[in-house]
């Protein structure tokens, strides 16, 4: 029996490579039922021989993004009967004993009433704990979040219009508006990947530090949907987005200093500037 019968889980991956089937295979056979959903243009057939073991495998050719896909799964699985839904990126991957710990905050976060998604601390480094806590209302991303789908049912599931970016954060902050809970799982963590980091040396004080960079069009995305996430929620939320603020600020700072395509991320930023102000989202250029 899997570690998690009464969950299923989604993994939305993007031109897979073969440490992404590990990373798949350090959970796919811990929850009931897996859907892996590529939004690559030719499909994985390692992915699809992985799914034929645990799960299915669902490519149509087209970048969906995250938000859809992400909706898709949801009803995928209460066509199936399940009510909670892990979500995972492909750059993500779980230690046995973090799934197991993972359980245990799982059969004690889910009697929280109201509860929208339950998360993971996430690190770098494939580390364990031996004890967890539960903490409300925190800010989430979608890789390694268990999602109660009647709760994402009621406020309108994933906001479509984002793409990608900022589609977990919004998420969040519109269930907690709406009255739910968002749990965090201190001391039980999730590998995670993030973005291109590389050392650089800094200009103010010729220190070398890890910087994460990105390409222009996730720098597009990122602002653009930030502006208008922070146009809904900043009233509610304004110690939040004081950090998020000075956060965004440092993303933008990094990647006009640092990013070898400079130009092209002040030519992203522009268009996420003009097309936030003009209400065009979506994917770009569509």
């Amino acid at each position: 029996m899997p570690l998690f019968p009464e969950v299923a889980a989604v993994v939305i991956v993007y031109f897979p490579d073969e440490q992404v089937v590990k990373n798949i295979q350090s959970y796919s056979g811990n929850f009931a039922e897996l859907l892996i959903i590529d939004n690559s243009p030719t499909a994985s057939q390692s992915l699809k021989h992985l799914a034929e073991i645990c799960g299915s495998y669902y490519h149509d050719g087209e970048n969906g993004g995250i938000a859809l896909r992400l909706n898709q799964a949801c009803k995928w699985a209460k066509s199936k009967g399940f009510n909670c839904l892990l979500t995972m990126d492909q750059d993500s991957s779980f230690t046995p004993t973090n799934l197991q710990r993972y359980r245990e905050a799982f059969l004690e976060g889910s009697i929280v009433d109201r509860m929208a998604m339950m998360g993971l601390e996430y690190s770098s480094e494939e580390k364990d704990s031996e004890k967890f806590s539960l903490v409300k209302d925190s800010i989430l991303i979608t890789s390694g979040s268990i999602v109660n789908l009647d709760a994402a049912s009621e406020i309108g599931g994933f906001n479509e219009q984002y793409f990608i970016d900022e589609v977990d954060s919004e998420f969040c902050q519109r269930a907690m508006v709406a009255g739910y809970s968002i749990i965090e799982v201190k001391g039980v963590y999730l590998y995670h990947h993030l973005g291109e980091i590389a050392q650089y040396r800094s200009l103010k004080n010729l220190k070398t530090t890890a910087r994460s960079l990105h390409s222009p069009l996730r720098i597009y995305y990122m602002i653009r949907n930030y502006l208008d996430m922070r146009s809904r929620y900043v009233m509610h939320f304004p110690k939040l987005y004081r950090q998020l603020d000075a956060s965004m600020r440092n993303r933008i700072k990094n990647n006009l200093l640092y990013n070898q395509k400079r130009w092209q991320v002040i030519r992203m930023m522009w268009f996420a500037f003009k097309d936030y102000h003009r209400g065009r989202f979506g994917k770009f250029g569509a």
